[in-house]
Order: C-alpha cells, then sequence, then structure tokens
C-alpha cells in the first residue's frame, strides 16, 4: 500500500460498503444517449444565451434549446462545475465570491427544478457517490481556514466531513467500489484508483505527466477518461485502462481541447474545440477513427463554460460566467 495513503475512518469505509450493498438492489437511472462532457461551450442554436445573459448555473436541452437560469449566487466570480446527482433531482455546483481567492472557493447545491442554492461549505469539483448520499470532493491548499488541504467526503448535506487522501479530482466508479482521483506527490500528476473493500489505492499511469485536470469512469469500469498534459506537450484526451497498470494509454485527440471529464453511459464523448478562436462543441466516438464533428452551429461562446449531463441524458447543466473570469 502507498505509504503516503492512509485506510478510511472504520466508520466511513463501512458506509462505503453500505454503498455497494445499496447498489445490488436498487434501481439508478442512466443516460440512454451519454457522453462524456468537458468543459464546454452552450450551443446558441434555438437557445437565447448571449454575452449580456446573466452568469450562473444554467440547463438546457440536450439538443441546445430552452436555455433556462438554474441558479445564480450573488456576489461570485466564478460559477462551475455543475454536476446532477444520479436520481436526476439535485445539482451540485463550485461557486468563487468575487472577495474570495480560488482556494477558498465553496460548493453549492440546488434542486435540478430551480429553488435556493445551499451552502454546503469549502471545496472544489465536487462528484457524487452511486447513491446520492455522500459527495466527494477537493480541497485546495492555502484555503483561509487553513483546512488540510486534498480529497474529503461529506455526507450529501454538508455534514459528516472527513479526510480521504491526498490529491483532488476523485469521483466513483458506477458500482461505488472503486474511487479514482488524481495525486501529484511522486513528483507528476497520476491517476490513483482506491479499492473501498481491500481499503488500498495504486496508481495506475507509467506515463509521466505534468497536468492532469480531471478523470472519469467508464460506465462499465473497465476504462477511466482524463485530460492531461506532458512535458512541453499540448492538452489530450485519453484513456487508460481501469483494471491494469501495465497497458499503455489511448490518446483520442491532442491540443485545443476542454478539461475535466465526466462519463455517462454510451460511446460518444462531446467536448469543445477551439475553432477559429472560439471555442464549439464536437462530438468524438472513442470507437472509431472519425475526426471530431461540430454539432451545430453556434454563437458566440461564453468563457469558462463547464458542462454535465443529468442521468437520463435529456439536459445539460453547464455554467456561464462573464468573460475575463
Amino acid at each position: 500500500m502507498l505509504s503516503s495513503h492512509k485506510i478510511l475512518p472504520l466508520r466511513l469505509a463501512l458506509s462505503l460498503i453500505a454503498v455497494l450493498l445499496s447498489l445490488a438492489v436498487g434501481n439508478h437511472a442512466v443516460a440512454q444517449n451519454g457522453q462524456i462532457v468537458f468543459q464546454a461551450a452552450a450551443p446558441a442554436q434555438n437557445g437565447n444565451i448571449t454575452e449580456s445573459s446573466s452568469s450562473g448555473i444554467f440547463v438546457m436541452n440536450a439538443d441546445g434549446s430552452s436555455p433556462k437560469l438554474l441558479a445564480n449566487v450573488k456576489d461570485s466570480a466564478w460559477q462551475g462545475w455543475p454536476r446532477w446527482s444520479n436520481e436526476g433531482t439535485q445539482i451540485v455546483f463550485e461557486v468563487q465570491a468575487k472577495d474570495a481567492k480560488s482556494a477558498d472557493t465553496k460548493i453549492y447545491k440546488v434542486a435540478a427544478t430551480s429553488g435556493e442554492p445551499q451552502d454546503l461549505g469549502l471545496g472544489r469539483s465536487p462528484n457524487w457517490s452511486p447513491d446520492d448520499k455522500q459527495i466527494l470532493f477537493s480541497v485546495p491548499r492555502a484555503n483561509a481556514s487553513d483546512t488540510k488541504n486534498g480529497v474529503w467526503i461529506m455526507n450529501a448535506e454538508g455534514s459528516g466531513r472527513q479526510w480521504f487522501s491526498n490529491g483532488r479530482n476523485a469521483c466513483y466508479s458506477s458500482d461505488g467500489g472503486r474511487i479514482a482521483y488524481v495525486n501529484g506527490h511522486e513528483g507528476s500528476d497520476n491517476i490513483y484508483i482506491y479499492d473501498v473493500l481491500v481499503g488500498k489505492a495504486k496508481f495506475m499511469l507509467q506515463e509521466k505527466y505534468q497536468h492532469i485536470y480531471g478523470c472519469s469512469w467508464s460506465p462499465d469500469g473497465k476504462q477511466i477518461c482524463f485530460s492531461g498534459n506532458r512535458q512541453g506537450s499540448p492538452l489530450e484526451l485519453a484513456l487508460m485502462d481501469a483494471e491494469s497498470s501495465d497497458k499503455p494509454v489511448k490518446i483520442l485527440l491532442s491540443d485545443k481541447i476542454g478539461r475535466d471529464p465526466t462519463w455517462w453511459p454510451g460511446s460518444k464523448i462531446l467536448l469543445w474545440m477551439t475553432v477559429e478562436d472560439t471555442p464549439r462543441l464536437h462530438s468524438v466516438d472513442p470507437q472509431t477513427p472519425d475526426s471530431p464533428t461540430l454539432l451545430q452551429p453556434q454563437g458566440v461562446a461564453q468563457t469558462n463554460i463547464d458542462a454535465g449531463w443529468s442521468p437520463d441524458g435529456k439536459q445539460i447543466a453547464f455554467s456561464v460566467n462573464p468573460r475575463g473570469s
């Protein structure tokens, strides 16, 4: 076992095991047309999102139509990383206040049908557990409260916070049995996988990456998608084997692509690529050598837009922020 990694506290380990048991008998919504979703620009066709629109978390149909403002936390410099709960009833996201530094970003939760956002406290890059009872999140270094940095876990209402590991951007496998996260304590960023039942973590990549910006599980738990760059190289969209660290990664795309993937059931990838200095949504099938396809005509793109699919694949949650934020 890695010396830098601690075994989960007994109460937390039992809680995670309960997740596995609940999954064995429970039914969970899946996306019929699910796709990997990257930081993405909102399609403008059939929509009214413009540079003058309010900032905040928006929801639109999967075809880009009917965009609606879902939540807008006042006096914020940044609102992003929306992630739908597996039951499709709630969305968590991160908010940086205007008078706060990035390390003091907070996590908020809002009903998927709108309502008053609930402040869940310090943290970034939240991701739900498969049963929606817990949230994994990251705490950056140098935060004002001097909270220990790394990956944390809390109950869905914000209580019971416990430190889990060094690293960041953690996410559960669909069965709840494993947790993947990014850690750079050995000199270069790597993806680690923690086995909940065994209580051990191992690093998975033989390749050395200078930065890895996010990772996400395939629906069947056999692969992990991530974006990152090697020393002196452009950003890559890559796939890795989630069960063996001996297999090389498969590079799908490189340069001028978005970060922070999320993967729902299905074979398509949705990501932004820069076209004429503007981020535009494209689709990619990782099973074929076909070039990325521009989804539809798109107008002026917004700045710093994240995106995440609803569990049924019918809607997309995304963030709109002022240019220059």
